[in-house]
């Protein structure tokens, strides 16, 4: 079992770094930290910024930038994004949140917890500063979806 929980940027800093093959983003708002409920270390990080792109800055969008696991378990990283979805929902206001996966992901946790995938304008494909092309942007309202 999982919790996640506020994580200070030096520390999510820091595990990005070590850990994410892109290393830690420029740009923060808050960090969840994903913790081992029983033996309570951290498992890994979600940060969370201000849209990279313009268009999408509107107030009411957060941009998850990094996902960082340290650890591989069946479902963490799917778990961790809706554990997250429940926390911002509680405390924060932004009303979607969006990110992106790369040539090299597929997006399958996103899909799986139920985010909704956007193919990108253009031809779909832009290069990050590490040299990673970005070809999906996937999109989560943060209030509760109907089911009818």
């Amino acid at each position: 079992m999982i919790e996640v929980r506020t994580m200070k940027w030096k520390f999510a800093k820091r595990i990005c770094d070590e850990h994410h093959y892109l290393g830690s983003p420029v740009g923060h708002k808050f960090s969840l930290g994903i913790y081992d409920i029983n033996s309570r270390r951290p498992l890994g990080v979600m940060i969370f910024g201000q849209p990279v792109a313009r268009l999408l800055d509107d107030g009411e969008t957060l941009e998850m930038t990094r996902m960082c696991l340290m650890e591989q378990r069946p479902n963490l990283a799917t778990q961790s994004l809706s554990k997250a979805l429940k926390w911002i929902r509680q405390n924060r206001s932004e009303k979607k949140l969006i990110s992106y996966s790369d040539g090299d992901h597929k997006g399958t946790i996103y899909a799986a917890a139920g985010w909704k995938p956007i193919k990108l304008s253009g031809g779909g494909k832009w290069k990050s500063g590490r040299g990673r092309r970005a070809n999906i942007r996937w999109e989560r309202p943060v209030t509760k979806m109907r089911i009818s």
